[in-house]
């Protein structure tokens, strides 16, 4: 394939693609669909999972605590349609980097499913709008650190707030709404304000090509890695099951996103500003440079943020990229968290 030819493919792909991630490929004709995916359990990447009050209805949480008076919390969002699961191996090997470096200071993480995904329950007036999915975060936080006694700012650890798609929409905003206590900086993940807005128009075309169900979690499986949705087999066992209920004996999705669509539009519009401007460090991890904007190009140039790209990962970079991606978010900690120690690489991050 030629240069031009791949542009214009890459061209193709973006201009369809929505912020809910790319519509999927075709299945490939291979032994994927024959093959038995099973299911993954969350206890093999979190301590704990437990529910916290949130205006009226309860939010889902997955949790592993710290180690040490001087480690951070990573607290993160995931993107609409998904679940607190998709950050399952990443988390796991940002503890296992940790300590293997010093077993005496272990980063906690913290992730959630938002409310009608994954096990949280649903509210009645289905409102999905920005301010309330960043009070969701808010209040999650607030609560997880009342039961872990952390209200006194001088136990409470440092947070790295991360966001995926539109949790990365949500994550430039709260702290803008309420100071996050202890913040050292604010991570997004695979989200552009000008690629996401130009997509919307596609996003009814991506939702549509979706099955509406399954015949088994294993087929639900197997179809996200056989459409390139997923690339990694380990955590598409995990991050999958959760997203489906099972009805007359069918899988079907929990969460509708067609009910979202209301929302869309005002989940997007500001975001590179808004993340610009957050108090504290900030990093943009993509999957590609051609997905930046023309603020976020000026923001890069003048060294307001870090800019981190994997190539080679689809949409789900936490998922496709575990270890990188683990990797990445530990150096951010270790540079922005421990200044007086680590001397940033990258310029300020800051102003």
């Amino acid at each position: 394939m030629s240069e031009i030819q791949k542009n214009l493919f890459r061209q193709k792909a973006k201009e369809n693609e929505g912020p809910m991630g790319p519509p999927p490929l075709r299945p490939r004709a291979s032994s994927s669909r024959k093959q038995a995916h099973v299911p993954g359990s969350w206890d093999q990447y979190f301590a704990q999972k437990f529910m916290v009050p949130v205006d009226g209805i309860h939010l889902n949480v997955y949790f592993s605590p710290p180690k040490g008076s001087k480690a951070p919390v990573f607290v993160f969002n995931h993107g609409a349609g998904s679940s607190g699961l998709t950050f399952s191996l990443a988390s796991a090997a940002i503890r296992r980097s940790m300590a293997s470096a010093n077993p005496d200071e272990v980063a906690g993480v913290l992730a959630y499913d938002m409310r009608g995904h994954g096990d949280s329950e649903k509210s009645a007036d289905e409102d999905f709008s920005l301010d309330r999915l960043c009070g969701d975060l808010l209040q999650v936080i607030d609560q997880v650190w009342i039961k872990m006694a952390w209200q006194d700012s001088e136990v409470s650890p440092p947070v790295v707030l991360v966001g995926h798609s539109l949790g990365g929409a949500i994550v430039s905003r709260a702290p803008h709404i309420k100071k996050v206590k202890g913040m050292v900086g604010v991570v997004v993940m695979d989200i552009v304000e000008g690629l996401s807005l130009e997509a919307l128009r596609a996003m009814n075309t991506v939702l549509a090509s979706w099955p509406p169900q399954f015949d088994s979690l294993s087929s639900a499986i197997g179809w996200h890695l056989s459409s390139r949705t997923l690339r990694n087999p380990e955590s598409a066992s995990v991050s999958v099951p959760v997203l489906f209920s099972q009805q007359s004996g069918a899988y079907v999705w929990k969460m509708d996103l067609k009910k979202t669509e209301p929302f869309w539009q005002q989940w997007f519009e500001g975001l590179s500003q808004r993340f610009l401007t957050v108090p504290g460090a900030r990093m943009l991890v993509l999957a590609g440079t051609d997905r930046l904007d023309k603020e976020l190009m000026i923001g890069q140039m003048q060294g307001k943020y870090q800019l981190v790209v994997f190539p080679e990962s689809g949409h789900f970079i936490q998922e496709d990229e575990p270890d990188r991606t683990a990797s990445a978010l530990v150096e951010f900690w270790m540079r922005n968290g421990r200044p007086q120690e680590f001397k940033p690489v990258f310029g300020k991050f800051r102003n």
